[in-house]
This record gives C-alpha cells, sequence and structure tokens, in this order.
C-alpha cells in the first residue's frame, strides 16, 4: 500500500476543487479504495479513540457525549445510522505521533472521569465525528450503568454493536500525513450530515480556524474551509475569524486553546450567539492604546460557562452589559488582573496543563462578573471586594495546586521506585524546592549566592563563585535543615573579558556610531535649511486658521522652493515607508510642533512653511510639486512653484488621489514628484 504521485495529484486536485464537501468526500473515498488506501471493515467501538484534530483540536465534550448518548438510546439504536458516519484513520506508523494521538485521549478521558471512556491499549484508530461511539465504548466499560443493561441482552442492538461492531470505512495514516488537513475535512462533513448532530460552538469553530492556519492556510483559505462543514454560525464565521486573529495571542493562537479546553469543564457545549460574539469583537472600549484582548477573551469564557442558558445560547452576560464598561478606566484594571494572571500559568510548569486552565477561567468569570455586577448570578454566586482581590484569589488558587501537585509527584514517585529508590531520593522528595542547577541563598551566609551542583552519597554540595578569588564549596547533609535553602531567581553573575568588554565599548558601540551620525546628519540638515531658505520670508506669508502660506509677491515659475526641515528619526532597515511620510536619506522627517493659532507662539515654535503647504483634489488650485533638492550631500524634500504665483496665492500641492487621476490624463502637466534637484532651486 502506497500513495503513488498521481493519485496523490488527483487527491489534491480534488480537495483544492470549489465543490460541496459531501461531494469531495465522496470522491475521494473513491479514489482511496480503488488505490487500496482505505478500505471496508467491521470493528468494536473498544478499537476506536478520537483524532486529535476532531472539532477543531477539542476532541469533544464528555457531557456533550453523554447527552447524545443517552439521546441515542432513548431513540433507539440504529446500525445503520452508526455506519453512516463510520470513518476513522488508523493510528500513526510515526512512534512520537502516535503516542501523541494516544496522549491526547488519555488527557480527555482524564478530564471527564467516569464518564469518557478509558484508553485501554487495544486501540487502533481515530474516528471523527465520534460522540456515539465514545459512548457505546464508555457502556462497553461498565459506565453509565442504566444503559449497561443492553449489551447483556441478546439480539439488543447495543449488545450487536458491542459484540460485533459495525462497518467502517478505515482511511489509511499515510493520506493524514500526505494531507494534514484530511481529518479536518472529514470531520466537516460528518458534522454536516450526522442526523443527531451536536452543533459547532463558536469556540470549536475558532480552534478549527486555529488548526488550519497552523497548517499553512491563510484566513479566507480557514474560512472556506471550516464553513464546508455548515456549521451554524456560519453566517458571522467571518467575525469568529476577525477575534481569531486579534484577540487569541497570535502565532500558536494559546487563548483559543485555552478556551477550547474551558468549555468543558462546566457542562454541555454554549453557543454564544451572533450579537455577542460581534459585541466582544468589535466593541471599541474607548481605552486609548488598549484594545483588551484578555478581558474580552473572559467575556467569551464567561458566557461558554453560563449556569443561564436560553436555546443552547449563554445568557449570563449580555451586549448591553459589555457595552456599558465603554470608557471605564477600571477596564484597565481588569486587563493587569488578567494579564498578570495569563503570565503565570505560563511559567507555573509544576502545576498541570488542565489545573492551570481550569484556574484561569475561574478569574476571567470572577473578572467579568465583578466589572458587571452580576457576581450573585454566577456559579460561585460570590462577590469579591476588588480586581486586587480575585487577582489574589488567583495566585492562592495556584499555590494550592503546585502544592497538590507536588505532593500527587511524590506520591506517585515514591510508589513506582519504591524497591530501588536510595534514601538520597527520598531526601529529595521530601525536599522539592531542591533541583541541581537552581540557585540559592541562606541567611547564615548573608547575601551570597550559591548554585547547587550535585547530590549525592546524602550530600548536597552547594558551590560560590566571588568576583575574584576561589569558588567556595559547601557540603550538606541532606537529612538537615534544608528548608533554610531558599531558590533564588538571582543568576549568577558572569564577568566580562578584556576582549569582550572593547568589543562594546563606546569607541566600538554600533548604536554609539549610529546616534553620532544622527546627530550630524541633524546638523547638516540644520546648517544647510539655515543657508538656504531663510530669505523666503520675504515672498511669502503664513496665515491662520486654518494654517496655510501664501505668496506675499509675484514669483515667476520654478522659483520658489520650500526646504522641509524638522527632527530626523532612524527607522529600521528595509522597514516599508509610512504613506504620506518624508525622509531624508534614510531618516524619517518630523515635523516642529504644528502652529495653528499665532496667539500661542512660544519659544518651542519652529516656523517651516513647507508643513503649510495645502494639499488639494482639485487640479486648478495646484502649484507646487514635491521635489528632492540635494543639500549638503543630504535628499532633502522640498516643494518647488510649478507656475507663476500672484499675490494672495494659496500654495497647494497634488494629493494621492489627484495624482493618480492625472496619470490617466496625458494632456495635464506632470504632478509626480520630481527628481532631485541641486540646491537653490536648480533645474532637474
Amino acid at each position: 500500500m502506497a500513495l503513488l504521485p498521481e493519485t496523490r495529484e488527483i487527491a489534491k486536485a480534488i480537495l483544492e476543487a470549489d465543490e460541496p464537501v459531501n461531494l469531495k468526500v465522496a470522491k475521494l473515498n473513491s479514489i482511496w479504495l480503488q488505490n487500496n488506501l482505505a478500505s471496508h471493515e467491521k470493528m468494536l467501538p473498544s478499537k476506536m479513540m478520537v483524532h486529535p484534530h476532531n472539532r477543531g483540536g477539542n476532541l469533544m465534550n464528555g457531557h456533550d457525549m453523554l447527552a447524545k448518548g443517552l439521546s441515542m438510546m432513548e431513540q433507539g439504536v440504529r446500525v445503520d445510522l452508526l455506519e453512516s458516519s463510520a470513518v476513522c484513520f488508523a493510528l500513526s506508523r510515526d512512534l512520537q505521533k502516535r503516542q501523541e494521538q494516544i496522549d491526547a485521549n488519555s488527557t480527555l478521558s482524564d478530564q471527564f472521569p467516569g464518564v469518557m471512556p478509558r484508553i485501554t491499549g487495544e486501540e487502533r484508530f481515530l474516528t471523527v465525528a465520534s460522540h456515539s461511539t465514545a459512548f457505546l465504548k464508555a457502556v462497553m466499560q461498565g459506565l453509565h450503568a442504566g444503559s449497561t443493561d443492553a449489551t447483556k441482552t441478546v439480539g439488543h442492538p447495543v449488545h450487536r454493536c458491542c459484540t460485533e461492531g459495525w462497518t467502517w470505512l478505515v482511511l489509511s495514516d499515510l493520506l493524514e500525513e500526505a494531507f494534514p488537513t484530511l481529518p479536518l475535512l472529514y470531520a466537516s462533513a460528518l458534522n454536516a450530515s450526522n442526523t443527531a448532530q451536536v452543533e459547532s460552538t463558536e469556540v470549536e469553530i475558532l480552534a478549527t480556524l486555529s488548526k488550519h492556519m497552523q497548517m499553512g492556510k491563510t484566513v479566507e483559505e480557514a474560512i472556506a474551509a471550516t464553513k464546508q462543514g455548515s456549521p451554524s454560525c456560519s453566517d458571522y464565521i467571518d467575525v469568529i475569524a476577525v477575534f481569531a486573529k486579534r484577540f487569541t495571542g497570535g502565532q500558536g493562537m494559546p487563548l483559543a486553546q485555552f478556551l477550547q479546553a474551558f468549555s468543558k469543564v462546566y457542562g454541555k457545549s454554549i453557543m454564544v450567539g451572533s450579537d455577542f460574539m460581534r459585541t466582544v469583537t468589535f466593541t471599541d472600549f474607548k481605552i486609548q492604546g488598549e484594545l483588551m484582548p484578555l478581558f474580552r477573551i473572559a467575556c467569551l469564557a464567561c458566557q461558554i460557562a453560563s449556569p443561564k442558558i436560553v436555546d443552547k445560547i449563554g445568557r449570563l452576560v449580555t451586549k448591553s452589559d459589555v457595552e456599558k464598561l465603554k470608557g471605564k478606566a477600571k477596564l484597565l484594571d481588569a486587563e493587569d488582573v488578567l494579564r498578570t494572571a495569563w503570565s503565570a500559568m505560563q511559567v507555573a510548569g509544576h502545576v498541570a496543563e488542565g489545573q492551570k486552565r481550569t484556574a484561569f477561567g475561574r478569574c476571567c468569570l470572577r473578572v467579568v462578573l465583578h466589572m458587571t455586577q452580576k457576581e450573585k448570578q454566577g456559579r460561585e454566586n460570590k462577590e469579591w471586594p476588588s480586581l486586587q482581590a480575585i487577582g489574589a484569589a488567583f495566585a492562592e488558587d495556584m499555590l494550592g495546586m503546585a502544592a497538590s501537585s507536588l505532593s500527587t509527584t511524590t506520591q506517585q514517585a515514591s510508589f513506582d521506585n519504591l524497591l530501588d529508590t536510595t534514601k538520597t531520593g527520598v531526601l529529595l522528595m521530601q525536599n522539592p524546592h531542591l533541583q541541581v542547577g537552581s540557585n540559592y541563598t541562606n541567611s547564615e551566609h548573608g547575601s551570597k549566592l550559591f548554585t547547587l551542583v550535585s547530590v549525592a552519597d546524602e550530600m548536597a554540595k552547594f558551590e560560590h563563585k566571588p568576583y575574584f578569588g576561589d569558588v567556595a564549596v559547601l557540603d550538606v547533609a541532606m537529612d538537615g535543615p534544608l528548608q533554610c535553602w531558599k531558590k533564588s531567581k538571582r543568576d549568577v553573575p558572569a564577568g566580562l573579558s578584556e576582549a569582550e568588554a572593547r568589543a562594546v565599548s563606546v569607541s566600538n558601540s554600533s548604536f554609539v556610531k549610529a546616534s553620532i551620525t544622527l546627530a550630524e546628519a541633524q546638523v547638516k540638515l540644520y546648517n544647510a535649511f539655515v543657508s538656504d531658505h531663510d530669505d523666503v520670508w520675504s515672498k511669502i506669508q503664513v496665515f491662520a486658521p486654518p494654517a496655510v502660506v501664501v505668496a506675499s509677491v509675484s514669483i515667476p515659475a520654478r522659483q520658489l522652493i520650500l526646504t522641509a526641515y524638522g527632527q530626523l528619526v532612524p527607522v529600521k532597515e528595509n522597514a516599508p515607508k509610512g504613506k504620506g511620510s518624508y525622509y531624508v536619506d534614510q531618516y524619517l522627517l518630523q515635523a516642529p510642533k504644528a502652529v495653528a493659532d499665532f496667539d500661542k507662539i512660544d519659544g518651542k515654535t519652529a516656523l517651516v512653511p513647507f508643513w503649510y503647504v495645502r494639499c488639494t483634489n482639485e487640479f486648478s488650485e495646484v502649484n507646487m510639486q514635491l521635489v528632492h533638492q540635494v543639500l549638503d550631500g543630504m535628499s532633502v524634500p522640498s516643494f518647488r512653484s510649478m507656475k507663476d504665483l500672484s499675490p494672495g496665492d494659496t500654495l497647494c500641492y497634488a494629493s494621492e488621489n489627484l495624482v493618480l487621476k492625472q496619470a490617466q490624463a496625458s494632456s495635464a502637466p506632470s504632478l509626480r514628484p520630481a527628481k532631485r534637484i541641486k540646491a537653490k532651486g536648480a533645474a532637474s
């Protein structure tokens, strides 16, 4: 069995075609079967796990699985309906990827103990759209006692499913290896056609979009691929995509992964609805310089954990609740609490991932309900005195989980290694703060910083490296008072060698040299501007408001040049030039303080006529053209008169739109920027 190049090309063409998803799947199935890349086999639910890409990586919600399974039992199990959506992929032959697939299902089982079936080791396949299969597998394991009686009744459809299985379309793992998005495609097709469908929520769509984008698709391609499953939120999937792009944490979308995991904590999957999704995506909170990404995430988390559900949509927080917060300074405090909590999650490596996400989710609920004054309607039914108290409660949650995790780890390690664990090993388990390679302080040794370099023969070896002199070594008995050794975040000081210091000294610093070059360029620009430009005041005058510059005498064409002056600012190498910006060589030119009211002229005013030439969309008003003068070797932007000027003429240059229109009219004089000219207005 192999995926031949010609077969790959045919399949690729089908996948890229603009056709309905079910038609694509039908064509692909035919190709796979013809080339021995798929087969129909009868298998038991016990052979199945959930594909890690199902529902965008959410696998499934155990509460949804149980609800669907019980509904299926009430209506009566139909094997023909099970077979209509029975598609699975073989476990990967790559050992690392196979283990990742198994680990994902183990984590799912741990999230719903007593609900989701356990991983037994006999699983060989990965299903998509698989709530029914997971439920029947759980029934085979004796879970959900009310349904297990059916497994003992010979002839009952459940007995048949659990003893004989049903027919599956089994796809080779080679197909997923060649086409990584294939499981997402099949999941979309099956979720679109299943009769007892569990609707995809906005969070699951968010996760699916994330999966597609991580596999290299553009936002538009991810939307199109996700829409193939006809999710109930298709009408506003573009809104979800905007949310994904802006507010889920950038590359990897870690906040989407958090929402995906947190959606399973409190019960069945909950929709948030079109209005609320648009609100948390597009509301302008009127906080200058802050888009509140974590508060928006917290609003979604609050809604998907809502105890108040109407028509499958969470109704705890409303659109008006969110909009009432516009402009409130307290929003910044809320964002700070959430940002601090999120940062703490990232460094808490000793706490299980699921526990961290649950703790952060609770923090989200508390913050949003506190801000919307709905704490009494939440699951905790508890009012918090302040946002700071909520932040402190999160820290306590994390500390409690850390202690629990350490305790559990120690007990597990003691049990696993009971026969061959040394006394040193036991002492390390009892002092989990001691880690070789970490740094410590001890009040008996003042401010000295020590590194734990080894633990052996019931002795811990600490080393202190002074600035000069020999390394001090301390051998400490492991059965002594080790709690006095406090873990420190300080690093051991490292000295620079003479060569290293000279390499970054002022005389060799590229940063200093760049600063000097910038200062020299600023002085050159000043001297060139003053010598070339101070005589223009006899020809022009500035008026305000609005601020304009006009000719005060008659001036022949090309005889008036207004040179630019301002602050030079370095920009990154190869950085794109901003629209409407001006540059002097490689430097961005910033205008001096604008003056629109002559009564406010002060000692900080530097009047440069260049910045007061008005932009116009009227061709008849254009009398100035942007040129670049060469002044003392620098290319300096300037405006030069294109036509004769009379006293009272307002000086105007063409807008970009007018330049584009003029480019199509060959009879009109050119409005495009002219080439460089020499100083003193010589023609280019």
